[in-house]
């Protein structure tokens, strides 16, 4: 599928002065006044229960944290999220993540509903209303995925309220952008509301010759049909066109070069590259229905689609001498659409001194993939000098499939509330799935139809005072495809299960929060290919991650509010045949943590004005598999600063303050992704 349109920063911020004219989220958490304090914990029950009932850890990033720390990706929203690793990879055009060791990156949710399983493009962060990340596996509500934990992204919708937002914003770098969020409702009772969210910008890179640019456009609408029966539209358009940052080799990175240090500007493409092309849509529905005073229905339905297209390339094997680097160009044309449909019937029942929070839910997924790519030949190119401009020459096809994903689950949810002092949730599913694979170059086809149970069952004890231990476990799973093992019996799917306990507390005059935790998290039933015959698989993959997780939220009398969180992991890979038995996951972090500080000005004198200042600690990290060397830790400084004065507000973020040169992350010897430059952004908003 191929969109196209051309919306400019300066035509959207002209076409939004001419605009004059009950939000039913996909997953509900009540927002709170201030940053993570009060709120519910929605994505992990799929119901409105609080965070200090939910034997899990859920974090919540919500607008307000947004719009303070400015995020420009999700990669830099979920910075501040302990026990999170993001943007390994580097600038590629896509969200990438990491959850207590896991690559999660493949699992993200949308409004509760699955998006991507290629993990090829990225989401705005503008159109987001929040962002829940939800600890652990969580098979139980949302079906096959890593153990590790899902991010779920939840979409601004209309809320009944007058909003008319626009804002510009100017950088270094070359950014230039433009967004407005505007809403309100088409009738005096509020029965027919509506909301637009638009942005666009265009910037450029600390790494020569990338750059990046994007329109987007999501209207909503919700319609109060009677007062039981409430239905909101969603629909969101997107284009991406960038030219992507290529990852630089260890040697004269993170490791000694016999030719000194790399520039970590270079940029070891062509010139000639043409852009890679991303447009993507989403349109899909919310559905509530009253039943009576004590049951709901709701259905939601998305279907989401993307393309890419362009040249990409990957570097390949470093020279003797260290000073040349073979490069390995990749033409890609990709189509692709996810199809996601949730149904739930909730509903509360009392017996005796137990309140149920019954959920009944029948949800479905299928993903389509049509993959077409050809090869490429490039020059070697010199890591420290560049050399005269050379042209790529395609060659043949290399890969030409489609794939196809598809998901049918099943699941049961009771969250009991015993007396004053007990909370208990149970919850079953039952899933079905498929994974068809057909190669179009030698027409083979792989495929696997697996099923599989998972559960969840914890427990919190409400002990007064705001104080909350907790207990619980859960499981999760993943279909695999690949060859039969050697006695002939069919592949099952992977398996993760996680053993956590912690303690909440809510302070009782609403000036903090503590969530601590500790969890034991294992994978299983990882494919390898046996060793005495590649022709088969095997299945003795193992992988165990133990952990500790602190986050502090605070507010320090009238003018200075806190949140805190730090996260240490040991992470091995317990069982393998293929030599990496001992190792350690990549882009795991050891340890990391974080601050992030807000004072209000107006204790001395400035009204309206904030200052923020925020610390991000990573971390050394396994560069890759087999651990031969280490993508060095590092500490980024960022600043805020905000004045709101009448309907105008005036921001400066700063990221990366000492502009640092670091290292996201390692892939293998040839990939090591540089972090972010110094980057300042100044931005102008306009309320009416």
């Amino acid at each position: 599928m191929t969109c196209t349109f051309h919306l400019t920063p300066l035509a959207l911020a002209a076409a939004t002065t001419l605009v004059t004219a009950q939000t039913l989220p996909t997953v509900e958490v009540r927002e709170p006044a201030q940053p993570r304090f009060g709120a519910s914990a929605a994505s992990a029950t799929k119901s409105d229960v609080p965070l200090i009932e939910t034997p899990q850890t859920v974090n919540v990033i919500t607008q307000q944290q947004l719009e303070a720390q400015q995020p420009a990706s999700l990669t830099q929203a979920l910075g501040y999220t302990a026990g999170v690793s993001a943007g390994n990879f580097g600038r590629r055009g896509f969200d990438n993540y990491v959850i207590r060791g896991f690559d999660q990156s493949a699992y993200t949710l949308r409004d509760g509903l699955r998006l991507d399983p290629g993990f090829l493009t990225e989401q705005e962060i503008f159109g987001l209303e929040r962002i829940e990340v939800i600890k652990g596996p969580g098979s139980v509500l949302f079906g096959q995925l890593a153990p590790g934990g899902v991010v779920n992204l939840v979409s601004k919708t209309p809320d009944g309220q007058t909003r008319r937002t626009v804002e510009g914003s100017l950088g270094n770098l070359g950014l230039a952008r433009a967004a407005a969020d505007l809403s309100g409702r088409f009738d005096a009772d509020g029965r027919l509301a509506w909301r637009l969210v638009a942005t666009a910008w265009d910037k450029d890179d600390s790494i020569d010759q990338v750059r990046a640019k994007r329109q987007y456009i999501a209207p909503s609408l919700t319609w109060k049909a009677s007062a039981d029966t409430q239905v909101t539209l969603l629909a969101s358009l997107q284009r991406d066109e960038f030219v992507r940052a290529i990852n630089l080799p260890a040697r004269g990175t993170v490791l000694p070069n016999a030719n000194g240090s790399i520039n970590t500007q270079r940029y070891l493409g062509e010139a000639s590259f043409e852009p890679i092309a991303v447009p993507q849509t989403q349109l899909g529905y919310q559905l509530s229905h009253r039943i009576d005073n004590q049951w709901t229905f709701k259905q939601n339905l998305r279907k989401s689609s993307y393309s890419v297209r362009g040249q990409n390339m990957n570097l390949g094997a470093l020279a003797a001498n260290q000073l040349t680097v073979a490069r390995v160009p990749i033409f890609v044309d990709i189509d692709s659409s996810t199809t996601a449909l949730d149904n739930q019937l909730s509903g509360v029942l009392t017996t005796g001194a137990v309140q149920h929070k019954l959920l009944l839910g029948l949800d479905a997924m299928r993903y389509t993939d049509d993959s077409l790519q050809n090869g490429g030949t490039l020059p070697v190119a010199n890591l420290f000098t560049p050399g005269a401009s050379a042209n790529v020459v395609q060659t043949a096809v290399t890969a030409n499939r489609r794939t196809v994903i598809a998901q049918t689950g099943f699941y049961a949810q009771d969250h009991m509330k015993i007396g004053k002092d007990w909370v208990v949730v149970a919850g079953v599913r039952q899933d079905s799935a498929r994974n068809d694979t057909l190669n179009n170059l030698n027409n083979t086809r792989v495929a696997a139809k697996q099923s599989a149970a998972t559960g969840r069952l914890g427990a919190v004890y409400l002990a007064g005072g705001g104080f909350a231990p907790y207990i619980s476990h859960a499981t999760s799973f993943v279909p695999v495809a690949g060859n039969p093992q050697r006695d002939g019996s069919a592949l099952v799917p992977e398996r993760g299960a996680q053993t956590e306990v912690g303690l909440k507390w809510e302070d009782p005059q609403g000036r903090a929060t503590v969530n601590m935790s500790a969890y034991h998290l294992k994978r299983r039933n990882v494919v390898t290919a046996d060793p005495a015959n590649a022709a088969f698989s095997t299945q003795i993959g193992e992988q165990t991650h133990k952990g500790l997780e602190l986050e502090v939220n605070a507010r320090a009398g009238a003018a200075l509010d806190l949140t805190f969180s730090l996260a240490s992991i040991d992470a091995q890979i317990t069982r393998s045949n293929a030599g990496l038995k001992g190792k350690r996951p990549t882009n795991t972090p050891e340890f990391q943590s974080s601050l992030w500080a807000t004072y209000k000005l107006a204790s001395l004198g400035l009204p309206g004005a904030d200052l923020s200042l925020g610390l991000r600690h990573v971390g050394s990290r396994a560069g890759d598999a087999l651990n031969t060397f280490d993508v060095p830790g590092y500490t980024v400084a960022d600043l805020a600063a905000s004045l709101r004065q009448g309907p105008w507000r005036y921001r400066l973020h700063v990221n990366n303050l000492s502009d640092k040169t670091y290292y996201m992350g390692g892939v293998q010897a040839s990939q090591v992704s540089v972090g972010e430059r110094r980057k300042l952004v100044a931005t102008v908003s306009y309320d009416w």
